[in-house]
Parts: structure tokens; sequence; C-alpha cells
């Protein structure tokens, strides 16, 4: 079986063929991942949890490559791909478990049985969720099951985790390809959970691999109530012998760790306007209207005041030339700020009574619509949340998972397309020669400047039909 260091050797050998780096993969992809990122995948030191990710790097570099190259070892298709990283996962975690199996067990054994039942519940009831999803999947016909991936990617959730789960309050996406991989031993333990009404060794056992195989499938540590947890470097937390107990009573000192943690998504103007301007590479970009909504979660175990949020301007330019694609029409009504930035020191203005300050809590997230809007420049910005939690003041800057917020003064392209315009003659799906949408497909970069309005369900679908497929 191949371990991470397999996998680092495979994934350097497939960049060296494809006569990319990490930078140039970046670039390409649009900033959708991170160098440093790309330099642990080379190094094995930390191994793909987005499938989504890699299979964008692979699809990459592989056409890059070509059918010809020689890849020295490494694989020629996604499956070979995922059965690597589902190696070099296995023997990880074999190693991981042989280092810190007996502060593991301990972590759990020192939570009450009451404690205890409530995380078997919930590991079962997760557990159940997917197998659903999958029995539906594999017992269809390919065509049906093509229609249900369908629906899967465009499905929308939220699913707050019980209190007897310290950490996260709130589940990401699913990656389904993940579960599929694992629906042996997802059947084998939630079998063993299954209306347990008393804890010995065999639930520690089982509540153990579950609750790794969840971690797995939704890349995040899930950390139980009163549980002792180890603080790793960047931020998180991993089950085991510490002297950090998850409890949301204790004290919790912000000048050491941000107390809120922010997640943002993009939902379109209401003419769900496409936009993609020139540049090297090309850049999908927002027009003028859309809503940026910004969700503010507690980390501190205890309420966090949000005195205010800023929007700060990063940068202004004139217009890129770029193409433009109406979409449907479609409004929204909800409660929101409005923000011009075009002034020199923009200010966001609550619609409706309520305004700063405002309470977050573990238990009791906040959500901001920002619908920002500009008419001469396109703009680069972010909003500054400032805060006060244990009578300590900070400011958190919000971004788009990693880059500023971008956006662009659509009214500038409504006049008819031509040369002579800022907007390209590409319109209603068909594209000029070497537009900027063309340009960015072809280097593996999305044209989506949206996100959806709430986070998706499920991550890996395109690897799971895939493996349906048996390709």
């Amino acid at each position: 079986m191949r371990g991470p260091a397999d996998f680092g050797a495979a994934f350097t050998a497939l960049l060296e063929a494809a006569g990319a780096n990490p930078d140039s993969v970046v670039r390409a992809l649009n900033g959708a991942l991170s160098r440093n990122t790309l330099y642990d995948w080379k190094k094995g030191a930390h191994l793909p949890n987005d499938t989504r990710l890699l299979l964008q790097v692979v699809h990459l570099c592989l056409r890059l490559a070509g059918a010809d190259t020689d890849l020295r070892g490494a694989p020629r298709d996604v499956r070979g791909w995922l059965d690597l990283l589902a190696e070099a996962k296995q023997i990880r975690d074999n190693q991981a478990a042989w280092r810190v199996s007996a502060s593991g067990r301990s972590s759990l054994r020192g939570l009450d049985d009451s404690t205890l039942l409530s995380a078997a519940a919930f590991l079962e009831n997760q557990a159940t969720y997917f197998l659903g999803t999958l029995g539906n999947l594999v017992v269809s016909r390919r065509a049906r099951a093509d229609q249900l991936l369908g629906q899967l990617a465009q499905a929308q959730d939220s699913r707050q985790t019980p209190r007897c789960v310290a950490r996260p309050k709130i589940l990401p996406a699913g990656d389904l390809s993940v579960a599929y991989r694992h629906v042996g031993l997802l059947r084998a333990h939630r079998k063993a959970l299954l209306g347990v009404g008393r804890v010995d060794e065999r639930v520690l056992d089982s509540i153990s691999a579950l609750r790794g195989l969840l971690e797995e499938i939704y890349g995040v540590r899930i950390v139980f109530l009163g549980e002792k947890v180890l603080a790793t470097g960047n931020g998180g937390q991993t089950p085991g012998a510490a002297a950090v107990v998850a409890n949301p009573d204790i004290d919790f000192d912000p000048r050491i760790q941000d107390p809120i943690i922010t997640t943002t998504r993009v939902l379109p103007d209401q003419g769900r306007t496409v936009i993609v301007a020139e540049g090297n590479p090309p850049q999908a970009v927002a027009p003028s209207g859309s809503i940026f909504v910004v969700t503010v979660e507690a980390r501190a175990p205890r309420a966090v005041i949000l005195h205010g949020a800023r929007v700060v301007v990063l940068s202004r330019r004139a217009p890129r030339r770029a193409c433009m694609i109406k979409g449907v029409a479609g409004g929204l009504d909800v409660r929101r700020f409005d923000v011009d930035l075009d002034c020199e020191n923009p200010q966001m203005r609550m619609r409706g009574e309520r305004d700063f300050p405002l309470t977050v809590s573990p238990d009791d997230p906040e959500e901001f619509w920002v619908q920002a809007v500009t008419a001469a420049n396109e703009i680069t910005w972010t909003v500054a949340v400032d805060w006060v939690v244990n009578g300590i003041a900070g400011t958190t800057m919000v971004n788009h998972a990693g880059p500023p917020f971008s956006l662009y003064p659509v009214d500038l392209l409504i006049a008819e397309p031509g040369k002579q315009s800022l907007r390209t003659s590409c319109d209603y799906g068909a594209h000029e020669d070497g537009c900027p949408t063309l340009t960015l497909k072809e280097l593996g970069g999305s044209i989506g400047a949206f996100s959806s309005e709430r986070g998706p369900e499920f991550t890996g679908i395109s690897a799971l039909r895939d493996m349906l497929r048996g390709g």
C-alpha cells in the first residue's frame, strides 16, 4: 500500500510532466488554492481533504502534459489519483492511530455516559444520512443516477450539530466520493451504534472509528463536549491527551485565537450577470449590485459583542475589457446592508431596525447581507468586523476564502457589445475568439463569481460520478 511519501512523489512527477509549478497552477486556477497547499502536497506533508481541488489540479496537469508524456509512475486518470489518495490517507491514519491511540481512547473515556450516548446517536444519524443518499444512487440506473447527482450538486442545506458536539457548531459540505469509498465501514459502525443503550469497549471503538470517518468526509475535526483536545499550530484542535477541555463554560483569550469564525458567499445581482474580465489569467468578477453574505459564528465559548462592520477598499482601477453574459432575472427580498464603494470612505448602512451592536455566541451565529455597488471603477475590497470579548477589543478582516472581494461596474457593459467598447462581442453563450471566458476555461479556472445562497450540501460529485461509472 502506498503512503503519503508516494503521493508526494507522484504529485511532483505530475507537475514536472506538465511543465508546471505551484505558482503557475495557482494562477491557472485563479487562486482556488494556495501555493503553500501545493508545496505540502508535493512533500506529502498534508494530504488533500477536498478532492475537488485535487482533481482540478490533476485535470489541468494531465491536459498540459499530453497523452504521450512519461508521468514516471503517477496515475493517468481520476480513479488512479483517488485510489492513491485513499491509500496514502489510510497509511497516514494508521500511523497516527499507532502514535496516539492511547491518548485518543483516554479522551473518550473521560466523558460521561450521557455525552457518549448522545455522541453515538449523532454519529449514527450522520452515517444513516450518507448511507441513505449513496444507496439511492447505487441502485439507480445510470441515467437516473446522473439526474440524482445533478440534484445533489444543487441541493442546499445547513446542519447545526447538537450540544454534545463542542466543535464544529455548523457542519460543512460532506464529500460524497469519500463516503462512497468507506461505505462498508460506515455501514458496520452504524450497525454497532444503532439503538445503543450503554457504553462498553465495543461502543467506544465504534464512536472513535466512525468519528474518524466523518472527519475525513467533512474535512473538519469533531470534538465532543468535555473532551480533552490538543491545540494545533493552525488554530484547530485534535482529540487526545492535552490540557484544554472542550467546554462552552470555560474562559477564552482572544489575544491568542480569533474569537469569531467568518465565512462568505456571493449571491448574484438581479440579472444573474456573469462577467469575466481580461487579465493574465482572466478573472471572474461580481457585477455591481451583487450581495456578499458574511456569516459570523463565535469560536469563543462565550458571547462576542460585534460593535460594527466597516468596508475597507483595497484598490480601485479603470475597468478592464470584459465578457458579459446575462442570465435569468430574479429578485431577492432580504434584510441587508447597502454600501457605495465609489465613495471616498464607504459606509455600510443597514436596512431595517436592527443595527450594531449585535451579539454572536456558539449557538447563535449572525449573517450580514452586504449589497455593494460601483459605477466607475473595478474595486477590490474587504469587510472589517470590530468585536469585544472578555473585555478585549479586536478586528477580524473578512475575505472570500483567501482573496479579497471584487466588484465590476456592470452598467458600463450594458451598451451593445462591440470591439470599440469595454464589452466583448460575446452574448448569450456565443463567445468571440480569445475572449476572457474562453481563455479562463482553457486554463481550467471557474467562470462563476457566485456561490450558492447556502453552502453546498455535498462536494465530490464529479468524482463520485466517475466511480459509479467505473471510470
